[in-house]
C-alpha cells in the first residue's frame, strides 16, 4: 500500500534508477520494449518494501533517474 501520511508501520522509500542499465537489460529481452517511467517509481517502491517488510506501507518519496550518453557515437546520437 502506498500512502502519503506517516504511520508507525511506514517506511520511507526513494527509488534510484540507472536508466542506461535498466533500458539495456529490458531491450535484451525485447528490443522494441518502451517503458512508461511515470508509474515505475511507485511500482518499484512497492516491490522493494514487499521484500523488506511485507506488513509495512511505503511513504513514496520519489524517483531519481540517472542517465548518460556519448554524442560522438551512433548509439549516443540515437538517444
Amino acid at each position: 500500500m502506498i500512502t502519503a501520511r506517516a504511520s508507525t508501520s511506514e517506511q520511507r522509500v526513494r527509488v534510484f534508477v540507472d536508466y542506461q542499465n535498466f533500458a539495456l537489460s529490458l531491450r535484451r529481452t525485447d528490443p522494441g520494449f518502451r517503458i512508461d517511467m511515470r508509474p515505475l517509481g511507485v511500482s518499484l517502491a512497492h516491490e522493494a518494501l514487499r521484500v523488506v517488510d511485507p506488513n509495512a506501507s511505503a511513504l513514496y518519496q520519489g524517483m531519481n533517474v540517472y542517465t548518460s550518453y556519448d554524442p560522438d557515437t551512433q548509439a549516443g546520437a540515437n538517444h
